[in-house]
């Protein structure tokens, strides 16, 4: 193109200087010892016109020569680059289409010519992961992070997400640790991280996480609070080393923040534990206070399981509570259940019977069968332990 525009240039000089010259076309004498020239001026000037276009094409021509080299070069670098570039669209498609073997011998094909050559080890490294080859996985994502070390984040969650799949979740929590330390913020680390540590049921590991989750996680503060309160039941319910009620009470004060301390879930985790371990008389005062801020059933139930120091006194708060849950089946078999301890027979039948009325759980039958059998009565007594035979729905008449 720009060569059409110079000679399109210089006919119309040419035609210019004609036109100017036509008249009038100059004389020029050149004279050298014996020789001599004579022209008129417009022959002159396109004489010289013509020398200067022929040596500037001549010189266009050398160094055309000069570099064609260093061209064909970059000719054949960019047919090698769009090469690549296929490849790696074809290998990406093949891994989309579930081809692992052919899409990774795509992907890895033409990596010497690769613009990007983390997007490929990227995809053979999922692609070693579907064929069950873990060790050319970790080999290609080792090449990828030497291939972009500034791409470390990216590199480590793809293969912390890989370890996951295959089950190495010890493995994926010690590449996203390293990751925490790296990018304490990122919400895909710290969702990776929560699930991992759920996986391995390590408990202590994510509530040292509850604090960075509840700042920088995409959860609401519900999301949130529910997620703190299963992580702490399940700190309470795990049995430590000691196994004691003093190591569940250390749990309890030291690493409940003290909001959830008055949960009444957690409350009923914690005293359950301690009354499966025989300390019931540790969590009486705190049942007790927990019912006074919120009639919980679960809360009240184990309040009659909760073996205080005075049996009396026990009563005669249940019996308090009857007043505003007359028909309570919770309130009415915690009641039986003290009564029983303080070996008041009657009030206990009493207690129980109802219970069982207003649809008690199954334990109170069984409480009821034992009550009956101190008291003597053992037919009555296996008729109670024997399960209620549930009545069947009258037939409908077409």
């Amino acid at each position: 193109m720009r060569w059409i525009v110079f000679a399109l240039a210089v006919m119309a000089l040419a035609v210019g200087l004609a036109l100017y010259a036509q008249d009038d076309p100059g004389y020029v004498l050149i004279t050298r010892g014996t020789w001599s020239v004579e022209t008129s001026l417009v022959i002159l000037g396109a004489v010289v016109l013509l020398a200067f276009t022929a040596f500037y094409v001549a010189l266009r021509l050398v160094a055309g020569t000069w570099r064609s080299p260093r061209a064909v070069a970059r000719w054949r670098r960019r047919q090698k680059a769009a090469k690549a570039r296929q490849s790696q669209a074809q290998g990406l498609l093949q891994l989309v289409q579930g081809n692992w073997e052919t899409g990774q011998n795509e992907l890895l094909a033409r990596l010497g010519s690769c613009d990007t050559p983390l997007i490929n080890y990227l995809g053979a490294a999922v692609a070693a992961q579907r064929r069950g080859d873990t060790e050319a996985r970790e080999t290609f994502l080792a090449l990828a992070h030497k291939e972009a070390p500034s791409e470390t984040l990216s590199v480590g969650l793809v293969q912390a997400r890989l370890q996951r799949e295959a089950g190495q979740n010890e493995q994926a929590l010690a590449t996203l640790t390293r990751l925490f330390n790296e990018a304490p913020r990122n919400r895909e680390v710290l969702r990776l991280m929560t699930d991992t540590y759920r996986d391995l049921n390590d408990w202590n590991g994510l509530a040292s996480l509850l604090p960075s989750l509840r700042k920088h996680a995409e959860l609401g503060d519900e999301q949130i609070t529910e997620l703190e309160r299963s992580v702490h039941a399940r700190l309470l319910g795990v049995s430590s080393s000691e196994d004691s009620g003093a190591a569940v009470t250390r749990t309890w004060e030291e690493k409940l923040p003290k909001n959830l301390r008055k949960d009444p879930a957690l409350i009923a985790v914690y005293a359950q534990r301690l009354i499966s371990l025989g300390e019931g008389e540790a969590c009486e005062p705190l049942l007790r206070a927990a019912v006074k801020r919120s009639h919980d059933p679960s809360l009240v139930r184990l309040y009659g399981l909760a073996v205080g120091p005075n049996p009396a006194e026990q009563l005669k708060r249940a019996e308090e509570w009857l007043k505003s849950q007359p028909d309570s089946p919770e309130t009415l078999l915690t009641a039986g259940r003290l009564a029983m301890r303080n070996e008041i027979w009657g009030k206990a039948r009493s207690y129980l019977e109802n219970a069982i009325a207003n649809g008690a759980a199954p334990e109170a039958y069984a409480e009821l069968g034992h009550l009956l059998e101190q008291l003597g009565e053992h037919e009555a007594a296996r008729e109670v332990y024997r399960p209620p035979i549930p009545r069947a729905a009258p037939a409908r008449i077409a």
